[in-house]
């Protein structure tokens, strides 16, 4: 395998960030994780989508990573009912990731090659601005999510959280 620094920047954009954010996300928001919120329902669905999206990553610290960016593509993907949404966000995550790699220089259990065999743990000025990043953009999708109305005028809620259309008499507002 060519390390990163060997690869153009469009090999790594494209091999890197939008080839896994387009086709893991059709898969994992698209596919599996309807099906498994439609069985077990949201919260235990979503838990258990992203566990698995965490267990293909292999390293323990990226696993746990991916495990939580998961959740949070998880409910981005539920609120704005978008794939494209999702499919967003994880591109910028990856290209958050390498772009750390190859220009911070910062080592991130297997996304760079680890030299030494220290723990390598996220520096804490970027720890905190992602966490605020996250819930700056999760308040905004809360603001705009989709909302559904039934031709009388009220607001439609489903009598259980559902991942599904919506019934046909509903209009999106």
């Amino acid at each position: 395998i060519m390390a990163l620094n060997e690869l153009s920047l469009w090999a790594v954009f494209v091999i890197g960030c939008l080839l896994p954010g387009f086709g893991e996300e059709l898969y994992w928001r698209g596919f599996l994780s309807r099906g498994l919120i439609r069985r077990y329902g949201i919260v235990l669905g979503t838990l258990f989508a992203s566990f698995l999206f965490g267990a293909i990553h292999v390293f323990p610290v990226q696993a746990f990573g991916a495990f939580l960016i998961g959740i949070v593509m998880q409910v981005v993907f539920l609120t704005t009912r978008s794939l494209p949404a999702a499919m967003l966000l994880h591109t910028l995550n990856n290209l958050l990731a390498f772009s750390l790699v190859r220009y911070a220089e910062v080592e991130i259990p297997g996304v760079s090659d680890l030299v030494s065999e220290e723990v390598v743990h996220t520096p804490w000025p970027l720890l905190v601005s992602g966490l605020a990043a996250t819930a700056s953009l999760l308040a905004a999708l809360h603001r705009s999510r989709a909302r559904w109305q039934v031709p009388g005028g009220e607001h439609w809620a489903p009598a259980g959280p559902r991942a599904d259309r919506q019934p046909a008499r509903v209009k999106p507002e």
